[in-house]
């Protein structure tokens, strides 16, 4: 009997440790509560602007001071640095698409999401305008903990959304049939003396190092080492412009390209694909004269690397 007695109080312990296992909270795995945004950037250098850059050369990283959310911009992306194969297409100086971004926060976290500016409800029902929101996806683009917090914003490390391929090298190399490709984060960096910012627009670079076969014809023509391709991206955050500008609808007979989007508040007697004119925003300083100069002409740049008498050329 004392032996059965022993061998349920044993069961029972077993149980009862098993129960408490069960029963035990699960780890804290939520991200670490941020703290100042002085002791988030010692021993940075900061540069203001549009969003305030903080160059940690310690740590390798670039740190984003970001100080409204929900406030859209433009996200474009360049190569400063390219392949050098025009069969390829990713040249130096290469431009990408715009994208109309905003900084989200989520708890301690903050996202970077692309509005889908493709659908929309032009309406001055605000109920229609957000159906037409709801019914398309948005895109999250990228995501990161906010490392500080103070009263003019929060501070995050946007290392990790540098070293992201945002202007689809990848996907270029790919479709000119060099192979599958992909980012090697270990040889990858952000540059921080590139790093920088002013009033209007904040401007970041990172060496991208991509990691493929290196057996197509393209890459072996131009790369030292064609399994291991390092290119520099370039991302622009680009404050929108004042209201005020008006839009232009499409000619055909234009000779030029279309811009457009599905408006589902159109008349049911009309088209929802509307294609808009892109077309230089120039304002007069005298709006009631028939010729005048202008607020803001626009500027063209040459490249500072163009040749004689290849600059002069492009100069006339």
């Amino acid at each position: 009997m004392r032996l059965k007695k022993l061998a349920c109080l044993i069961m029972v312990g077993a149980l009862l440790t098993t129960g408490a296992a069960i029963a035990k909270p699960a780890a804290d795995t939520t991200s670490p509560a941020p703290t100042d945004i002085a002791s988030a950037t010692r021993g940075s250098e900061r540069v203001k602007g549009f969003f305030d850059v903080y160059r940690d050369s310690a740590k390798g990283r670039i740190l984003l001071g970001v100080h409204q959310f929900d406030q859209p911009f433009l996200l474009i992306s360049s190569l400063p640095w390219g392949v050098g194969s025009n069969d390829i297409g990713l040249d130096r100086g290469q431009s990408g698409e715009s994208h109309l971004v905003e900084f989200r926060r989520i708890g301690p976290r903050v996202l970077l999401i692309e509005d889908n500016t493709r659908f929309r409800a032009v309406s001055s029902n605000p109920d229609e305008a957000l159906s037409v929101r709801q019914a398309f996806a948005e895109s999250v683009l990228w995501a990161g903990d906010i490392l500080g917090e103070g009263k003019d914003g929060v501070v995050i490390d946007v290392s990790s959304l540098l070293i992201s391929d945002r202007h689809g090298i990848a996907r270029q190399l790919a479709q000119a049939g060099q192979g599958k490709y992909e980012i090697d984060d270990k040889r990858s960096a952000v540059m921080l003396v590139d790093a920088r910012s002013f009033p209007d627009n904040s401007e970041l670079e990172a060496m991208l190092t991509f990691k493929g076969p290196g057996e197509a014809e393209f890459v072996r023509d131009v790369a030292p080492d064609p399994a291991s391709l390092s290119v520099r991206q370039h991302l622009s955050l680009v404050r929108l412009p004042d209201v005020g500008f008006k839009t232009r609808a499409y000619h055909p007979g234009s000779g030029a390209f279309s811009a457009g989007y599905y408006d589902y508040a159109q008349p049911l007697a009309s088209s929802i694909n509307v294609r808009l004119q892109p077309h230089f925003r120039l304002d007069k300083v005298d709006p009631d004269a028939a010729l005048s100069a202008v607020k803001k002409p626009i500027v063209f740049y040459v490249d500072r690397g163009a040749p004689e008498p290849v600059r002069a050329a492009l100069l006339e």
